[in-house]
């Protein structure tokens, strides 16, 4: 089951960075600013440790989730660091058939009718279109709703602030949002316009609308 905070605030953060040494501060910005859903990726270093700490740090105000699960292995380690969802970039059944065991809400990536139909069948919680922008937009996300209207769509990749209401508006339940969002910050540092940027990209969600 999709984490309710994930269709109430529609966006994902995504924290992926060379250096996990602003993360927590990073995440403790945009949870100010709004953003109850946080994804750390596993490239990242020390992802685990960061989700560890936010856990701590955000307490039950923000969802954490794990991204870049692309192993059992991978799953299980997300889960003993605290995380209540897990993301990958692809589909992978057994990944998914474990996530179910262990009772994590699993969000695979997908790119094909396809993919996103056996996805959904097989118990993902959601499914990210994933790389959104270069499969199409929001345009190719209607298309998908179309024939598959009740699964729900997360688009992930490429989505900048002028395209989160359309999207939503074409049918997402939420959209995954990385370096347009956090920008230069999780290599330098939160930077002053940080919370101002953020706030623009909640405020737009929020206009986004719901769809039925």
């Amino acid at each position: 089951m999709l984490p309710d905070a994930i269709a109430d605030t529609r966006i994902i953060a995504v924290l992926r960075a060379p250096v996990s040494t602003h993360l927590v501060s990073v995440a403790v910005v945009l949870n100010q600013a709004g953003v109850t859903c946080i994804e750390v990726t596993l490239t990242t270093p020390r992802a685990l440790s960061v989700i560890e700490e936010l856990r701590s740090s955000l307490g039950d105000s923000a969802e954490i989730g794990a991204g870049t699960v692309m192993t059992v292995a991978d799953i299980e380690g997300a889960r003993t660091a605290g995380a209540s969802y897990t993301l990958s970039p692809c589909l992978d059944l057994p990944l998914l058939e474990r996530a179910h065991t262990l009772g994590m809400p699993h969000i695979p990536g997908a790119a094909t009718p396809t993919e996103v139909a056996t996805a959904w069948r097989c118990g993902a919680a959601a499914v990210k279109v994933f790389p959104a922008s270069q499969l199409g937009g929001p345009a190719y996300l209607r298309a998908l709703r179309d024939p598959l209207p009740d699964v729900q769509l997360i688009p992930t990749g490429g989505v900048r602030e002028e395209h989160i209401t359309e999207y939503l508006r074409a049918g997402a339940v939420a959209v995954g949002i990385g370096t347009p969002l956090t920008q230069r910050a999780l290599v330098d540092g939160p930077d002053p316009e940080l919370r101002d940027r953020v706030e623009q990209f909640v405020t737009a969600a929020r206009q986004g609308g719901r769809h039925t």
